[in-house]
């Protein structure tokens, strides 16, 4: 169990033991959403957006569509 504290800064505390379970680095940026009556705590995805703004004019599927082509025509090779 966990104790409630209420404070003024933009913080929250966890245990080193509890960090280390959800694989958290302390100092990482976490989202806290509530749902009915649960807290949500994820992970900010700050990384994966800027990858995926960098990659909004890119022809992702054109890409895609070149390697299905290339997988479909890789045979493997015959064993000695």
């Amino acid at each position: 169990m966990l104790k409630v504290k209420a404070g003024k800064s933009d913080f929250i505390t966890f245990p080193r033991k509890l960090i280390s379970e959800l694989g958290l680095r302390e100092g990482e940026k976490v989202r806290v959403n509530r749902k009915k009556g649960v807290v949500i705590i994820a992970r900010e995805k700050e990384d994966f957006l800027a990858l995926e703004g960098s990659l909004n004019n890119a022809d992702v599927e054109k890409s895609i569509k070149e390697l299905s082509k290339d997988w479909q025509a890789w045979k493997p090779l015959e064993s000695l």
